[in-house]
């Protein structure tokens, strides 16, 4: 019975550091990246939620059921400022501002963003971004869930 017991402690902490491993290399290669897509956003998005990234089509759907994602864009759209603070936005129940709260335009959810100090000032919500900018804003993500828990 005790061997029984350790095979499957032994065997669970595999799964968990394979996946570890796996999330490290997903993390790594969209920091290399020069422009991030919408496909690394999805995956990012799946991790913050604490899922298992599995397709890009069932990560999408997932976080359309969560109110995550607006549109359907294809996995190699460049990343804009833009589509990543709405995807912030709504994660975040963000409500400071009204005319995101009124038109859910990801103008305004960069702009909401921004007055958290999850994204910086500069530029504007039409900028693309790199893999390394899309990992910044989830660890200010990541901080500020931490801040208002």
């Amino acid at each position: 019975m005790k061997k029984l017991i350790i095979s499957l402690i032994i065997s669970a902490s595999s799964v968990i550091f394979a996946q570890n491993v796996n999330q490290i290399n997903v993390i790594q290669e969209i920091d290399e990246k020069p422009a991030a897509t919408y496909e690394d956003a999805v995956t990012m998005f799946m991790y913050e939620l604490n899922q298992t990234p599995g397709t890009f089509e069932r990560n999408a759907a997932f976080l359309k059921t969560k109110q995550i994602v607006k549109k359907d864009y294809a996995k190699e759209t460049p990343l804009k400022r833009g589509m990543i603070a709405y995807m912030t936005a709504k994660h975040l129940n963000l409500k400071d501002s009204f005319m995101f709260a009124l038109t859910k335009a990801e103008r305004y959810a960069f702009r909401s963003c921004v007055s958290y100090g999850i994204m910086d000032v500069d530029g504007s919500e039409n900028d693309l971004i790199s893999g390394n900018e899309l990992l910044e804003i989830f660890q200010k993500i990541s901080d500020f869930r931490g801040e208002n828990q």
